[in-house]
C-alpha cells in the first residue's frame, strides 16, 4: 500500500512540474519599450487594410463555433446568440444565451427550457462572445474609445509589434494584446495580458502566446483566421461564415425570442459601424510603415 501512495505521489509531482514547465514556455514578460506614437496608429491602420476592415460594412451576419461553442451575430440589429456545454452523449449544446449587444435584454435556455435565474450562465455567454471579438477579426477594435496602440520595434524585423490596451472594451479593463505581423499585414502571434479573467482553462497567465494561422476570405470579404495554436500541445480550429444579412446566413430569425425591433438602428461601435472620420490607408499606399 505505501508502494502505491508513493507511486501516486511521483506521478502528482511529475505531474505539476510538466504542467508548470508548459506554463512557463508559454507565457512572456510585459514588454517594457513601445511608443504611443504615429507609427503605432500606421502599423494598427496596415493591419486594417489588409485584413479587409472596410468589409465590416457588408458583414449583416457572422457565424463562428470555436472551443466548444459557437456563435451568432446579427450585426443589423445588434443581437447575439452564444451557444455552450455539449453534452458528450450525443454532442448537442444544454445551454443557449440570447442577449443584444447593448445588454439591455437577455435570455438563457436549458435544452429549450428558459430559465429565470442564471445569471451566472448569461455571464460565461457573455464572456465567451467578448473574448471571443479580438481572437475573430482583431483590426476592427484597433480604434474603438479607450483604446491604446503602441509601436514596438523587433530586432531584426522590417516591420514591428503592435500593442494594443483596451481600458473599456464593454466592461473590460486592462486587458493587452501585443500583434507580431509577417509582410501581408497578417498576425502570425499574439501574447495577451489580461487583468480581469481568466485566459486559459480557468488560469490567468501572463503574457500567454497564441498564433494566428490558416487564413481565409469568407463570404462577405473578411480575411479571419481559422487556426489557432497555444503552446505545443493545445490547438483551436475555427469555423467561420458571413452573410449580407442573418437570413441569407441562417434562413430563419432565431432572436424572435427576445422580441426584437428590426427597424431598431444598430449600437455604435459594432465591427460593420465605420467612422467616417478615421483615416484609412488609400489603396495605392503599399506599405505605409515607410516615410
Amino acid at each position: 500500500m505505501k508502494r502505491v501512495f508513493q507511486a501516486i505521489l511521483i506521478i502528482i509531482v511529475l505531474a505539476v512540474m510538466v504542467f508548470g514547465f508548459f506554463i512557463w514556455t508559454i507565457r512572456s514578460s510585459f514588454p517594457t519599450q513601445g511608443e504611443e506614437s504615429p507609427m503605432a496608429d500606421k502599423l494598427a491602420r496596415y493591419i486594417q487594410k489588409n485584413l479587409n476592415r472596410e468589409a465590416w460594412k457588408q458583414t449583416g451576419a457572422i457565424f463562428w463555433e470555436k472551443d466548444e461553442h459557437e456563435v451568432l451575430w446579427d450585426l443589423e440589429r445588434g443581437l447575439i446568440r452564444v451557444r455552450f456545454h455539449k453534452n458528450p452523449s450525443n454532442q448537442k449544446y444544454q445551454h443557449e444565451a440570447f442577449f443584444d449587444y447593448q445588454q439591455s435584454k437577455k435570455k438563457v435556455f436549458e435544452n429549450t427550457n428558459e430559465l429565470t435565474d442564471a445569471d451566472l450562465l448569461y455571464r460565461e455567454a457573455y464572456q465567451l462572445w467578448l473574448q471571443d471579438l479580438i481572437i475573430i477579426e482583431p483590426s476592427h477594435t484597433f480604434f474603438l474609445r479607450n483604446v491604446r496602440r503602441f509601436y514596438i520595434p523587433e530586432a531584426g524585423q522590417k516591420i514591428g509589434s503592435l500593442l494594443v490596451q483596451y481600458n473599456d472594451l464593454l466592461g473590460r479593463s486592462g486587458d493587452t494584446y501585443q500583434f507580431f505581423v509577417n509582410a501581408n499585414g497578417e498576425p502570425i502571434k499574439t501574447k495577451m495580458w489580461s487583468n480581469t479573467r481568466p485566459n486559459f482553462y480557468g488560469l490567468k497567465i501572463s503574457g500567454l502566446t497564441m498564433t494566428w494561422e490558416k487564413w481565409v476570405t469568407v463570404a462577405t470579404g473578411l480575411k479571419v483566421s481559422t487556426f489557432h495554436q497555444i503552446g505545443d500541445f493545445f490547438s483551436y480550429p475555427v469555423k467561420i461564415n458571413t452573410a449580407l444579412t442573418l437570413k441569407a446566413l441562417i434562413g430563419q430569425d432565431p432572436f424572435v425570442v427576445l422580441s426584437p425591433d428590426p427597424l431598431d438602428p444598430p449600437p455604435p461601435e459594432q465591427p460593420n459601424e465605420m467612422d467616417e472620420n478615421q483615416e484609412y490607408i488609400e489603396a495605392n499606399e503599399i506599405n505605409p510603415l515607410t516615410f
